[in-house]
């Protein structure tokens, strides 16, 4: 596969936390080139089972079950790249390489690729080069594949690993195309064939496997489902609180109450996603469901600004350094494309508007 990596000068970029699977493999875990992530787990479960690896020999000190070994994997991981809290959600054709380093630049601290086909991701240098572009700014990142078949997926995602922090298995797209594609949301009642995804990721690569769901409207369904994924070995679960018929984010509410019994459910670091419109929606729901972190898409898309500390909230006024950068996108979709009257990026608007802005903040 060629580079996916673009040159920080060719991106003109942050490097912001340039932390790779093969430094969080070797300093985190120490464990050899081609040693997996769950196999170090195992490796490190024998030892606390049989005081030595290779001999076992028994030892009296405290035993760890696989699950808290792998929930403390889990959590060394998350706190490798830095307990980011707030997440650029994968949005198909929207979440690419230039829109999230522009979250990142105003307040963003994760982000996830756009959804990818595992088995074109495979088969289509084309479809890859096309998909799939980073640069050394663009950390952490969490790729995310949607698939059906483990070995199919297991192998796109080999393809990946070195070049970001985690790989995540899209389980919640409720989209028509997922559907015909037998994928995302629509695999919520094959139990079986979504644990086998999660294991083969786990088994096989040399970072973490992160998985993306939607609920049942049966909370205990919902819960038993968590906990299937975290035995897999899903490192981080994020959880959209809506059903996969609940399509329309502005027409139902998340539940976040669902959401808290999850994060209280499962031992792994776990993401709210749903009802983020600005800021102070995010503090409120990491206060009130307990999770590590909140995810936003539809209000990114409109805001990419929405977790920058330094806005205020809905009718306060805009700072000075986001009001340049919208006024210099707006000069760049005009040099481009000057038939346009008005600016393409939402939310600032047109010049005249922006002009009125900045009078108003005293830039």
């Amino acid at each position: 596969m060629a580079s996916p990596i673009l040159s920080a000068e060719a991106c003109s970029l942050y490097d912001l936390r340039n932390v790779s699977g093969g430094y969080l493999r070797r300093q985190v875990l120490n464990v050899p080139p081609k040693t997996t992530y769950l196999s170090s787990i195992r490796r490190l479960v024998c030892t606390a089972v049989h005081g030595n690896f290779a001999e076992g020999v028994p030892s009296t000190s405290m035993t760890l079950s696989a699950t808290d070994l792998h929930a403390q994997q889990a959590w060394e991981f998350w706190r490798k790249i830095g307990s980011p809290k707030y997440h650029v959600a994968p949005m198909v054709d929207q979440s690419e390489l230039a829109f999230r380093q522009l979250c990142l630049r105003y307040g963003a601290t994760a982000a996830y690729t756009p959804m990818l086909h595992s088995r074109l991701f495979l088969e289509d240098p084309k479809y890859r080069a096309e998909h799939f572009t980073t640069c050394p700014g663009d950390r952490p990142l969490f790729v995310q594949f949607c698939a059906n078949n483990p070995s199919t997926l297991l192998q796109a995602a080999e393809l990946v690993q070195d070049h970001c922090d985690a790989v995540d298995i899209n389980l919640g797209c409720p989209q028509r195309i997922a559907r015909k594609g037998k994928y995302g949301a629509f695999l919520m009642e094959q139990m079986e064939l979504i644990e086998s995804l999660v294991t083969a990721l786990a088994q096989g690569l040399r970072v973490p496997v992160t998985c993306k769901i939607r609920v049942f409207p049966e909370l205990e369904r919902t819960l038993a489902y968590a906990h299937m994924l975290e035995r897999a070995g899903c490192s981080v679960l994020a959880v959209h609180g809506r059903t996969r018929e609940q399509k329309q984010a502005k027409a139902v509410r998340a539940d976040w109450n669902i959401i808290k019994a999850v994060r209280e459910a499962v031992s792994i670091p776990v993401l709210a996603n749903g009802n983020i419109r600005h800021l102070q929606d995010v503090h409120d729901c990491i206060a009130y469901t307990g999770v590590q972190g909140v995810m936003s898409a539809e209000s990114l898309l409109e805001d990419p600004a929405l977790f920058w500390h330094q806005r205020l909230q809905p009718g306060g006024v805009w700072t000075h350094q986001l009001l340049r950068t919208c006024w210099h996108v707006h000069d760049i979709v005009l040099f481009l494309f000057p038939e346009r009257s008005q600016c393409a990026c939402r939310p600032c608007g047109c010049r005249a508007v922006l002009t009125q802005r900045l009078r108003e903040s005293g830039c």
